[in-house]
């Protein structure tokens, strides 16, 4: 998407929309200039948002779980929430370090699940019951495999999760908050040629 702005120039990477009592619809999007956007319908023009994300550190992508709460997922993999609609955020708390590789899935009952890569290159999936404020590993019992880019996939609750690997062609499933995982289909990848899941 290209930005239409004669003030801001370039292209959006990535969007987050939802709707909004007085206006219809609200929009924010992360240019590809590392800046986050908000919409203004009234004057039909983006304006910028400040957060301080710290040096050498790039916003990569925004999702809004309701109209007051939202993530953004930074470069070097930080997670920042809001809980007023944008208008400030805040970097998450309890996130591990050389946390790589971020993936997002919203349950729901907007429990919120991440997953990604540990130093030790293990798939790590964590877990927020507060819109992304803190957040809890449910993954140390995941079958220790190599990972490349774990996808979380949210279940219909809390306690139902998926995660897979689809460069290894693996899926795992937790009916129990991530006490017990078991492998759920084989050869799935392969058959369909699935490259990505949403």
């Amino acid at each position: 998407s290209k930005l239409t702005n004669s003030d801001q120039n370039g292209s959006v990477d990535s969007v987050s929309a939802f709707p909004n009592a007085q206006t219809g619809m609200e929009v924010f999007a992360i240019s590809n200039q590392s800046q986050l956007l908000k919409y203004d319908f009234s004057n039909y023009k983006w304006s910028t948002i400040s957060i301080n994300a710290g040096q050498n550190n790039s916003l990569k992508s925004i999702r809004f779980i309701d109209p007051l709460h939202g993530l953004l997922i930074s470069t070097n993999e930080n997670i920042f929430y809001t809980s007023d609609g944008g208008n400030s955020w805040h970097l998450a708390n309890n996130l591990p370090t050389a946390f790589s590789e971020i993936n997002l899935s919203i349950a729901p009952d907007n429990t919120v699940f991440v997953s990604g890569l540990s130093q030790q290159k293990r798939c790590s999936l964590l877990k927020s019951a507060n819109y992304g404020e803190n957040w809890t590993e449910i993954g140390k019992n995941l079958p220790s495999i190599d990972c490349d880019t774990p996808y979380v996939i949210a279940g219909a609750d809390q306690k139902t999760v998926y995660i897979a690997n689809p460069q290894l062609d693996k899926i795992y499933k937790t009916i129990d908050g991530g006490t017990t995982w078991q492998p759920t289909a084989s050869n799935l990848m392969l058959a369909y040629n699935v490259q990505t899941l949403v």
